[in-house]
């Protein structure tokens, strides 16, 4: 065997659960003197290492489930009270005792099923996003003032839609029931490219992921029980619509950056892209000011007022 190769199978055995700095160091220069070279070639060096962070990282312990008391609770409260100021806003990557009880107000409105660990990751955000959809509120993710007050009421569950005519979706289908479909999984998160319609393989997995973390049969299927799920059981009679003037030949695909389904349509008074279709109201109006807080003069008119 090569001696450099040798010295370097012999010099990663040592590390075992945690890296020996010390011994790295002073195996450098006799690694160096057996090579002839005054430096390790870069190929030797970065592979070195590697091995090195790979058998550490093995030996990094899980992350684990934090119980979190009452007590804690009680600091958390009555420091915001003291303060007189709301809840701090939270998003992904975020730590700490705020995020414990984030998730542990979560766990108790039956969105967050996972260990409390403290840190908002991606299971934490797509928790967020369903609470904040089933409760009218723009599905960002990050826990802002409006979420806060939305998580603290009291734990009465959003009413769930009555059942309607919605159709059993499958890879393959096609249509606006689709798109419907493709909005709320990219809304999510789940989705990750813009809605067309079509219902293929990227859709097929999102919704595999979705239904998994709703607990429900994850068959790549929309049946009635998804689309209660979704809150999309009946289809949308939709009244309000956000709109963004065109000003530019640019902003249909900037307002896309945002709302991957947006498109141009024309009424009487010019051209505007539509950035959504709501029959609730509130969540229209949530939508208007997501993109008025990004710099588009978002506006809100009715159905009545356009033609697609």
């Amino acid at each position: 065997m090569n001696p450099v190769a040798s010295e370097c199978t012999a010099l990663t055995s040592e590390v075992k659960d945690t890296i020996d700095v010390i011994f790295v160091l002073k195996s450098w220069k006799k690694l160096s003197s057996i090579a002839g070279v005054g430096l390790l070639s870069f190929g030797v060096t970065l592979t070195l290492f590697n091995i090195i962070a790979t058998k550490a990282s093995a030996h990094l312990p899980p992350a684990t489930e934090i119980n979190i008391t009452q007590q804690d609770i009680a600091v958390i409260r009555t420091k915001q009270r003291r303060s007189g100021r709301q809840y701090s806003t939270l998003r992904r990557n975020n730590k700490g005792l705020e995020v414990e009880y984030l998730q542990f107000r979560l766990r108790e409105w039956g969105y967050f099923k996972q260990g409390i660990t403290g840190i908002f990751g991606a299971d934490t955000e797509n928790a967020v996003k369903r609470f904040q959809q089933d409760s009218d509120i723009f599905p960002s993710g990050i826990v802002d003032g409006q979420t806060w007050d939305a998580i603290e009421k009291p734990n009465t569950l959003p009413p769930t839609s009555q059942s309607c005519n919605r159709p059993t979706l499958k890879p393959g289908s096609e249509g606006k029931d689709v798109r419907d479909l493709q909005q709320r999984l990219y809304d999510l998160g789940y989705l990750k490219i813009a809605p067309s319609g079509y219902f293929g393989e990227a859709s097929k997995q999102a919704l595999i992921r979705y239904q998994q973390q709703q607990d429900l049969p994850a068959t790549g299927v929309v049946n009635a029980r998804t689309w209660e799920a979704l809150k999309l059981s009946c289809k949308r009679n939709a009244v309000f619509v956000v709109v963004v003037p065109v000003t530019n030949r640019f902003i249909l695909e900037d307002v896309k950056d945002y709302v991957p389904g947006a498109f141009i349509f024309k009424t009487e008074t010019g051209q505007y892209v539509n950035a959504g279709e709501f029959s609730n109201q509130q969540e229209a109006k949530n939508r208007q000011v997501f993109l008025d807080g990004r710099g588009f003069d978002a506006r809100l008119i009715t159905k009545s007022n356009t033609q697609r």
